[in-house]
């Protein structure tokens, strides 16, 4: 059997590489979440671990933060949104959850630090190292 530690190596250095590219181009490459979340779910089906509850939560909440980022004009971004999904469907939803906590409380320290520099004036960074340093905490904790 497959463990599904490897899928959570996987979204590590997925989400690292994603990190660089949105650091770089401030874009998302949707195939890197979309292949994370596909090893996730065969993972989890080869272990047969899959519950339709658990799998019905992440694409709720998923949904929600699709939601958020359409009303907000993407301040949130697809491509983030779709970070966030693939992060859920490998750590589960209470994992999940925990990661979003410590990474959305790390964007809003770096933010807070910007804003008091006026560094940024116009209130924008990439997302998706945070995403990463809220998962790095989430399977080191975990």
């Amino acid at each position: 059997m497959i463990n599904i530690e490897a899928a959570k190596i996987i979204l590590c250095i997925a989400l690292f590489l994603e990190s660089l590219i949105d650091i770089r181009i401030r874009r998302v490459c949707i195939w890197l979440p979309i292949l994370t979340a596909g090893a996730g779910v065969l993972c989890a089906i080869i272990n047969d671990s899959l519950s339709l509850q658990e799998l019905m939560l992440d694409f709720g909440i998923t949904a929600i933060f699709f939601t958020i980022s359409k009303v907000s004009k993407e301040a949130l971004g697809i491509g983030d949104v779709w970070v966030i999904g693939s992060i859920l469907i490998v750590m589960g939803v209470m994992d999940g959850i925990g990661i979003l906590f410590l990474s959305f409380l790390l964007a809003a320290v770096y933010g807070g630090v910007l804003w008091a520099k006026n560094k940024r004036k116009d209130g924008t960074f990439p997302f998706v190292p945070f995403l990463f340093l809220g998962t790095i905490g989430g399977v080191w904790i975990g």
